[in-house]
């Protein structure tokens, strides 16, 4: 078995410990400290918005890319503040300033950087229920909608 070098162990005694670890996102350093649940929980649902089809003309392949890059910098920003109140009062500012000052490459490489912060477990079981539940939806509503259309003959 492949044992840890001395690198990921200090970080994991740092995570362990809740000492914030650097990491830098287009040019500035931001202070990254273990993710409570709700930001990841927050994160998560942002994340279940992003599209799976493919974009069937230009412009919309235009919407799709702009949606998606609005999504992934309220994603990073979620990750970043890590608190109720800093979230409550600068969300809705730090996204779109994320938006407009990075690119769509170095919101992905924040998302792999605060991803190291996240209790993968809970992430992952919070994220497939979400995405179960969406697809219940949306299959309930096409069988609706499939009765609604048959019940009228």
């Amino acid at each position: 078995m492949k044992q840890p070098n001395a690198e990921m162990q200090a970080l994991l005694h740092e995570l362990k410990e809740d000492k914030p670890y650097e990491i830098e996102l287009g040019g500035k350093k931001y202070k990254v400290k273990y993710l409570k649940d709700k930001p990841a929980e927050l994160a998560s649902y942002q994340s279940l918005k992003l599209s799976d089809s493919a974009p069937e003309s230009i412009e919309e392949a235009i919407k799709m890319a702009e949606k998606e890059s609005g999504i992934m910098a309220k994603c990073v920003s979620y990750l970043l503040l890590n608190s109720y109140w800093k979230i409550k009062l600068f969300h809705w500012i730090h996204w779109r300033y994320l938006t407009w000052t990075m690119s769509r490459r170095a919101l992905a490489s924040g998302v792999i950087h605060t991803q190291i912060a996240i209790d993968t477990e809970s992430f992952t079981i919070a994220s497939s229920f979400l995405r179960a539940m969406n697809n219940l939806k949306m299959r309930v509503m096409k069988e609706e909608a499939e009765q609604s259309q048959v019940e009228p003959a």
